[in-house]
């Protein structure tokens, strides 16, 4: 059922990074707070309070920049057409993942990679 190797390939050349700071906050906090999946009581966007928590923890190391890996959108290729779960590698066992964040630090060599679902 699942593949013996995980591999990491070339992100698909249709695909992007954009910034999205905003975004970024605002997924996380309404997934702190059961308000973002399929499976939430509740669906509503967060607070700019909650939003300042995720800036505050994420910015405890320093400035940061905040990019959304999004699928490509190229009719006739078979890997736009597909969703997202399958952009770079194999380790996500076929489950559709909704948001690729990468997190990058102006003043450090860190990086931060989440993918998020709203139904898992």
């Amino acid at each position: 059922m699942y593949h013996s190797e995980f591999s990491i390939e070339p992100i698909h050349e249709h695909c992007s990074f954009e910034e999205c700071n905003v975004e970024f906050a605002n997924v996380l906090a309404r997934a702190a707070a059961d308000r973002l999946g399929a499976y939430s009581p509740s669906l509503s966007e967060a607070s700019p309070r909650e939003r300042a928590r995720i800036g505050d923890a994420f910015g405890a190391i320093g400035p940061y920049v905040a990019f959304q890996l999004l699928p490509g959108r190229v009719q006739d290729c078979e890997i736009c057409a597909s969703y997202c779960s399958y952009l770079f590698t194999n380790w996500f066992y076929g489950v559709a993942w909704d948001w690729c964040f990468v997190l990058l630090w102006r003043d450090s060599d860190l990086a931060w990679v989440g993918m998020l679902t709203d139904t898992d």
